[in-house]
């Protein structure tokens, strides 16, 4: 059963073409280390814009969503599983860099500054996840009041202009910093 999609896949790739180019994501995976041993099946940049495409859709697998986007039939568990675990958190927070900027403008939103000094907030959050054996072997579980939590948590905090509640820049523990 497929699930329809919240934004066209064309409308889709155009945009975030836009917003982060794949040359971009390609050196950007390049310079983390990861390498491709034979030609791909698919592309990173359609993994990584998959995997975008993924989190803003409201329902559907992952190998739906790809299918949607490049009009290949992959498999969730073995191919997209194991190429999405290969991808270092470095490779978002180089995409996040490029593509979170501000937006406010002084003079269509007066409201977003304070005697011109853009308005800005912190937020973090704690996301737990699953106990897969890559996870049990990087990360330690967090401590509670009541001893070790049942999942490792992975923080995350954002910067973000107030006014339009966009994100200007975001970055992640992923070895348990916070």
């Amino acid at each position: 059963m497929g699930s329809n999609p919240v934004v066209k896949a064309s409308i889709f790739i155009d945009a975030i073409e836009s917003l982060v180019p794949k040359s971009k994501i390609r050196t950007g995976i390049e310079s983390c280390g990861v390498r491709r041993l034979c030609p791909p099946k698919v592309k990173w940049s359609e993994i990584v814009d998959g995997l975008i495409y993924h989190t803003v859709a409201e329902e559907g697998t992952l190998a739906e969503h790809m299918k949607q986007l490049t009009g290949k039939s992959i498999t969730d568990g073995a191919l997209l599983s194991q190429r999405r675990a290969n991808l270092p958190c470095e490779v978002f927070e180089e995409l996040m860099a490029s593509a979170l900027k501000p937006k406010a403008d002084p003079a269509r939103h007066p409201t977003c500054f304070h005697h011109g000094l853009r308005l800005c907030g912190v937020d973090g959050i704690l996301f737990s996840v699953s106990n897969t054996p890559q996870v049990k072997k990087q990360m330690p579980k967090a401590w509670t009041r009541r001893g070790r939590a049942a999942f490792a948590k992975v923080g995350a905090v954002v910067l973000l202009e107030l006014g339009l509640h966009n994100p200007l820049a975001a970055t992640l523990g992923a070895k348990g910093e916070s």
